[in-house]
């Protein structure tokens, strides 16, 4: 099964996931990229998921720096660098610990003038 663009599954509660959706979508140049909220895909609940035109999941760490890497310029360029094994090993652990708390995370970032 294939698809005709790369997914894109986020946390659409998470104001800071929701945020990096908007900035992945502005750099998304040649519209490679498809967004879907993680509310509809269960599979994809504890982190952001990305899907690839030949129909490969990928969740995690990995996920966010192929979805980055999709984009434009020197950040690209250094995503898709990162996305390689084993250099994208080092960065889980940090991965991990943002996705476990982005719930509190988003307060420091919310507008209290909502």
């Amino acid at each position: 099964m294939g698809f005709s663009k790369s997914k894109v599954i986020y946390d659409d509660d998470c104001r800071i996931c929701s945020n990096f959706k908007d900035w992945l979508e502005s750099r998304d140049e040649h519209g490679q990229l498809e967004f879907e909220g993680s509310g509809e895909n269960a599979r994809f609940s504890n982190g952001l998921g990305f899907i690839d035109t030949g129909g490969k999941e990928i969740v995690g760490t990995r996920a966010v720096l192929i979805a980055i890497g999709q984009t434009k310029g020197l950040i690209g360029l250094s995503a898709r660098i990162m996305s390689v094994w084993p250099l994208y090993l080092c960065l889980i652990p940090f991965y991990r610990l943002f996705a476990a708390n982005r719930k509190k995370i988003n307060t420091f970032f919310s507008n209290k003038n909502e």
